[in-house]
Protein backbone atom coordinates (compact mmCIF):
# COMPACT_ATOMS: atom_id res chain seq x y z
CA UNK A 1 0.00 0.00 0.00
CA UNK A 2 2.80 2.08 0.65
CA UNK A 3 5.47 1.20 -1.64
CA UNK A 4 8.00 -0.45 0.28
CA UNK A 5 8.87 -4.04 -1.08
CA UNK A 6 10.05 -6.34 1.38
CA UNK A 7 11.86 -9.40 1.77
CA UNK A 8 11.44 -11.59 5.02
CA UNK A 9 14.81 -13.52 6.44
CA UNK A 10 14.19 -15.83 9.09
CA UNK A 11 17.89 -16.73 11.37
CA UNK A 12 17.60 -20.13 12.89
CA UNK A 13 19.80 -19.15 15.47
CA UNK A 14 21.37 -16.36 17.27
CA UNK A 15 24.30 -18.48 17.93
CA UNK A 16 26.23 -19.47 16.13
CA UNK A 17 25.13 -16.53 13.63
CA UNK A 18 24.77 -17.40 9.91
CA UNK A 19 27.58 -14.71 9.09
CA UNK A 20 27.41 -16.09 5.38
CA UNK A 21 23.58 -15.17 4.79
CA UNK A 22 23.83 -11.80 6.94
CA UNK A 23 27.15 -11.04 4.26
CA UNK A 24 24.49 -12.02 1.42
CA UNK A 25 21.26 -9.44 3.32
CA UNK A 26 23.73 -6.80 3.94
CA UNK A 27 25.69 -6.92 0.45
CA UNK A 28 21.43 -6.95 -1.21
CA UNK A 29 19.85 -4.36 0.77
CA UNK A 30 20.30 -0.78 1.98
CA UNK A 31 17.85 -1.09 4.82
CA UNK A 32 18.09 -4.45 6.98
CA UNK A 33 15.64 -4.47 9.92
CA UNK A 34 15.87 -7.21 13.30
CA UNK A 35 12.54 -7.88 14.76
CA UNK A 36 11.99 -9.99 18.26
CA UNK A 37 9.58 -9.96 20.59
CA UNK A 38 12.20 -9.37 24.08
CA UNK A 39 15.18 -6.93 24.86
CA UNK A 40 17.05 -5.24 21.58
CA UNK A 41 20.40 -5.72 24.53
CA UNK A 42 21.73 -9.14 24.55
CA UNK A 43 19.21 -10.49 21.99
CA UNK A 44 19.39 -11.25 17.75
CA UNK A 45 19.51 -7.55 16.98
CA UNK A 46 22.27 -7.02 19.57
CA UNK A 47 24.45 -9.92 17.94
CA UNK A 48 23.57 -8.78 14.60
CA UNK A 49 24.99 -5.02 15.78
CA UNK A 50 28.31 -6.70 16.81
CA UNK A 51 28.55 -8.18 13.99
CA UNK A 52 27.93 -5.57 11.57
CA UNK A 53 30.49 -3.52 13.89
CA UNK A 54 33.58 -5.31 12.28
CA UNK A 55 32.41 -5.51 9.03
CA UNK A 56 34.77 -3.27 6.64
CA UNK A 57 32.26 -0.87 5.01
CA UNK A 58 28.92 -2.76 5.02
CA UNK A 59 26.55 -1.39 2.68
CA UNK A 60 23.11 -1.92 4.70
CA UNK A 61 21.95 0.24 7.16
CA UNK A 62 20.65 -1.80 10.79
CA UNK A 63 17.63 -0.81 12.72
CA UNK A 64 17.02 -2.93 15.51
CA UNK A 65 12.96 -3.69 16.25
CA UNK A 66 12.49 -4.60 19.85
CA UNK A 67 11.96 -4.00 23.52
CA UNK A 68 13.37 -1.96 25.49
CA UNK A 69 15.14 -2.84 28.40
CA UNK A 70 12.36 -2.59 30.80
CA UNK A 71 10.27 -4.80 32.59
CA UNK A 72 6.27 -4.94 32.27
CA UNK A 73 4.98 -4.42 35.50
CA UNK A 74 1.01 -5.54 34.23
CA UNK A 75 -0.18 -8.46 33.27
CA UNK A 76 -2.28 -9.27 29.35
CA UNK A 77 -2.23 -11.17 26.41
CA UNK A 78 0.60 -11.27 23.88
CA UNK A 79 -1.38 -8.80 21.44
CA UNK A 80 -1.41 -5.85 24.31
CA UNK A 81 2.16 -6.33 25.30
CA UNK A 82 3.32 -6.25 21.44
CA UNK A 83 1.35 -2.65 21.41
CA UNK A 84 2.67 -1.80 25.37
CA UNK A 85 6.02 -2.22 23.78
CA UNK A 86 5.71 -0.67 20.61
CA UNK A 87 5.94 -4.05 18.69
CA UNK A 88 2.83 -4.71 16.96
CA UNK A 89 2.05 -4.60 13.47
CA UNK A 90 0.96 -1.28 13.35
CA UNK A 91 4.50 -0.28 15.21
CA UNK A 92 6.62 -1.99 12.80
CA UNK A 93 5.22 -0.38 9.96
CA UNK A 94 6.01 2.92 11.95
CA UNK A 95 9.53 2.03 12.19
CA UNK A 96 10.36 0.88 9.05
CA UNK A 97 8.51 3.76 7.23
CA UNK A 98 10.61 5.96 9.60
CA UNK A 99 13.96 4.62 9.19
CA UNK A 100 13.92 4.26 5.72
CA UNK A 101 12.93 8.07 5.44
CA UNK A 102 15.91 9.47 7.21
Amino acid sequence: EIGISVQVVSMHTVKPLDERLLQDVFSKFPHIFTLEEHSKLGGFGGSVAEWLSDQINPKGHLTRIGTDDEFMYEAGEKEYAHEYFGISTKHIIEKVVQSMSR
